[in-house]
């Protein structure tokens, strides 16, 4: 558990905080403009605290001799997160008619860029055609959400300045930065990046407040009007 917050070196160390700066500090601006503070501190807290142990018990199902350490994982988790922060932050600020349930378009996409960016095997070219479909299948459903004619779904109205930017920042953030996670050369100064414990902190992390959301666990509604 502890080894997440071990580093052997002062450039990991750095990298590290960097990452978790950029990442933690982005989720935090779209969750206070997308009014879900609350989801973006328990998801927080959940990867400070419960992901740690939970990583390195599923690290533990690829059995190999290595020693593991860094807090990279953690912050995939964050990035995982973002997907479902832009969502809600997109149907408050630019479009009503966006929901959570679009979220996984983000998600997707980012998980393709990563699959392609990693050493080819089999795995991998399989994850990407995957992860490709899936972008597709949710940038359609959006599309036909916001093409809609649903007289009853209110849009928001007035200008968009500045809360464009913001989402534009933040889908750059969440589909460039796992990249930087996934190395196409995984050996860095001697050691492995353990590719494995970082896609399932970015997947888990996606997932979990994903489906809290939809199952109604944190109440997301709808910026009214303006």
């Amino acid at each position: 558990m502890t080894t997440h917050f071990v580093h052997f070196s002062k450039d990991l160390l750095l990298a590290n905080v960097l990452g978790y700066v950029v990442l933690a500090g982005m989720g935090y601006v779209l969750a206070s403009l997308g009014d879900c503070r609350r989801l973006f501190g328990v998801a927080a807290v959940t990867y400070l605290f419960a992901f740690p142990p939970v990583l390195s018990a599923l690290n533990l199902a690829v059995p190999r001799r290595a020693v593991g350490y860094g807090f990279s994982g953690i912050n995939m988790a964050f990035a995982g997160l973002l997907p479902v922060l832009l969502a809600i932050y997109a149907g408050r600020r630019l479009d009503s008619r966006i929901r959570v349930r679009h979220a996984p378009a983000i998600f997707f996409a980012s998980l393709t860029l990563v699959a392609l960016s990693i050493p080819r095997s089999l795995v991998t070219i399989s994850l990407a055609a995957v992860a490709a479909l899936g972008t597709a299948g949710y940038i359609g459903a959006t599309i036909s959400a916001l093409w809609a004619a649903d007289r009853k779904e209110r849009r928001l109205q007035g200008s968009r300045a500045g809360w464009v930017d913001v989402f534009v920042v933040g889908v750059a953030t969440a589909i460039g930065f796992p990249i930087t996670g996934f190395p196409a050369t995984p050996i860095r100064d001697g050691a492995v990046v353990n590719l494995y414990v970082h896609l399932l902190g970015f997947c888990l992390a996606f997932i979990v407040p994903y489906v809290g959301v939809e199952i109604g666990v944190f109440e997301i509604g709808v910026h009214p009007e303006s």
